[in-house]
């Protein structure tokens, strides 16, 4: 009996991968964080009229094996019929046999369409009026395809001057995917070619609003669009790198440099290599997340581009991975805040506040180590809102999923919260006495363990 080129089992050579991938990973929704997907045809759920648009309208991947099998590029990128150009690339997927190519090939065909027949010039007509026939239903639209194949996230590549109209129209038309932009800004970094970078400037120019006429001009106009692109969901960048780039550089020297180019003349390479370092590095201070090599990413870089969605995005950060001083920062500010709702649940106790901030003390002695988050969460919102301080409140839950990440944090060690207990004890307990002096030195006792142990941690994991 032989067995499909792709089947159930394909590329599954032992029994732990068939569990992992079968129990597991098949299951999981897919989360896209790079996609050459066009905005457009995704929020107006477009329709492709062939396997030729859906499959070779804009894979530079398959035009470069096209390219390298001798096609011609009237074939490729041309103006040859939709069936030709499928012709040629039915004759070149034999030739991609061990590159990926041939296994993203047949995994689509199978996966997408129920073919599982090989591609090659004699069954290529067949595939090609087949999968054209169902692309022409409506379970075959763009919008239906991501659903069914639980796709959660895609993040779409788009450059700076890009006004994000059809992800906004998404963001207002949801589908159940969310559609997030990616920061793609290699054109601000080729000026090996003064007219065109010119004219991408002054494109910059009217998308910011800003004249540019100097460095600092251009990094405030790439400044303004980044923000915008934070507003839109973006938080993540890509770019095209032929090498990297670590040359000697001043802003003075890359002042110079562009505007040298603005007025039309072609740097040297060692200019090119001068001012690609510098707005790299420019580019880079502008980053939502620092990266860290093989320990992951965590906030980072908010002052010198503080704005109301910045803020935002930090009050809805859902880890306890923060820079240094970021976390300091925000611990300082916490600590002010729950210092002065506890002088004011002092001043404004009542015998109903207090029957519920006793309640959570109870929660926190009785909670084992999957409870014990929770239960000191609660205790804390429930200091802020004793307080009866509208605003104070307002401004510990708009930090609400950051500080619950760091009172998990904090207490997956069993040790610091067993020693925590007895303090959210005296602290209730001086509360009820209305004595805001002991009350305030308990509080500031068991905030300061927190923030001692985080920092610690945070020591620990960048240093």
């Amino acid at each position: 009996m032989t067995t499909d080129f792709i089947n159930d089992e394909f590329l599954l050579e032992n029994d732990y991968a068939r569990e992992l991938y079968h129990d597991s990973a098949a299951k999981m929704p897919i989360i896209d964080y790079h996609c050459h997907l066009i905005p457009k045809e995704i929020a107006t759920n477009h329709q492709f009229k062939d396997l030729t648009e859906v499959w070779l309208g804009g894979d530079h991947y398959k035009w470069r094996a096209l390219r390298g099998n001798g096609i011609s590029e009237e074939y490729i990128t041309g103006s040859k019929p939709s069936w030709e150009k499928f012709e040629k690339w039915a004759e070149t997927v034999p030739y991609t046999m061990r590159n990926p190519l041939y296994h993203w090939t047949h995994l689509e065909l199978a996966r997408v369409f129920g073919i599982f027949k090989l591609l090659n010039p004699e069954t290529a007509r067949e595939i090609y009026e087949d999968c054209t026939a169902k692309l022409q239903t409506d379970g075959f639209k763009g919008q239906e395809i991501m659903k069914k194949f639980n796709v959660e996230t895609v993040c779409t590549t788009d450059d700076p001057i890009d006004n994000l109209e059809w992800h906004k129209y998404i963001q207002e038309h949801p589908f159940g995917v969310n559609v997030l932009p990616t920061w793609r800004p290699d054109k601000v970094t080729v000026i090996e070619k003064p007219d065109e970078f010119c004219s991408y400037i002054h494109k910059l120019e009217e998308a910011s609003g800003i004249s540019i006429t100097g460095y600092q001009d251009l990094l405030d106009a790439l400044q303004k669009r980044h923000d915008y692109f934070e507003s839109m969901g973006c938080r993540l960048s890509d770019h095209g790198l032929d090498t990297f780039y670590a040359e000697e550089c001043t802003n003075e020297d890359a002042d110079r440099i562009f505007r040298n180019t603005l007025k039309g003349i072609e740097p040297d390479n060692e200019e090119i290599g001068t001012y690609r370092t510098a707005v790299l590095l420019d580019l880079a201070r502008m980053g939502f997340l620092r990266i860290v090599p093989r320990k992951g990413a965590y906030v980072a870089e908010y002052v010198k581009s503080a704005t109301p969605e910045t803020l935002a995005s930090i009050m809805s950060y859902d880890s306890a991975l923060l820079d240094r001083s970021l976390f300091k920062d925000l611990m300082d500010l916490r600590i002010l805040i729950e210092r002065e709702c506890t002088r004011l649940a002092c001043a404004n106790l009542t015998s109903e506040s207090l029957a519920l901030l006793q309640a959570h003390t109870d929660a926190i002695y009785a909670a084992d180590d999957e409870k014990a988050p929770e239960a000191v969460y609660l205790y804390h919102k429930c200091l802020t809102e004793i307080s009866q301080n509208v605003a104070y409140s307002m401004v510990f839950q708009s930090f609400e999923k950051m500080i619950r990440n760091l009172i998990r944090e904090h207490y997956k060690s069993r040790e610091e919260f067993t020693s925590s207990i007895p303090k959210f004890q005296m602290l209730t307990a001086a509360i009820s006495r209305r004595d805001a002096y002991a009350a305030d030195i308990v509080l500031l006792s068991l905030l300061g363990q927190a923030s001692d142990y985080l920092g610690n941690h945070l020591e620990q994991y960048h240093g």
